[in-house]
């Protein structure tokens, strides 16, 4: 689990502050047709891609909150870490090493 009050950017660009259980939480807008054609991993897969850009948001909870036409906004609450620890990842590879 992620730490409390971390402050990052997601991979589409949204920004999220850490609660303090460590986890993030946003709502997100999937067409009824999306969901129709995939399985419970396959939603909840879609659920973090739309939240974070990244399917690797763990321990996912969501929560239907309205119907319009063909879209349905859920409330989706996970657990960053995996995302957090592939931006660290990412982040020392760009680092310049020494110099020679």
């Amino acid at each position: 689990m992620a730490e409390a009050g971390i402050t990052f950017k997601a991979d589409n660009g949204r920004e999220f502050t850490t609660d303090q259980h460590g986890y993030i939480q946003g709502e997100v807008k999937v067409g009824i047709g999306e969901l129709i054609d995939v399985d419970l991993e396959g939603a909840l897969d879609l659920f973090s891609g739309r939240l974070t850009g990244s399917d690797l948001l763990m321990d996912l909870s969501y929560v239907p909150v309205s119907v319009e036409a063909e879209e349905i906004s859920v409330l989706v609450t996970g657990d960053p870490s995996m995302i957090l620890e592939m931006k660290a990842d990412d982040e020392e590879e760009e680092l310049p090493g020494p110099a020679a």
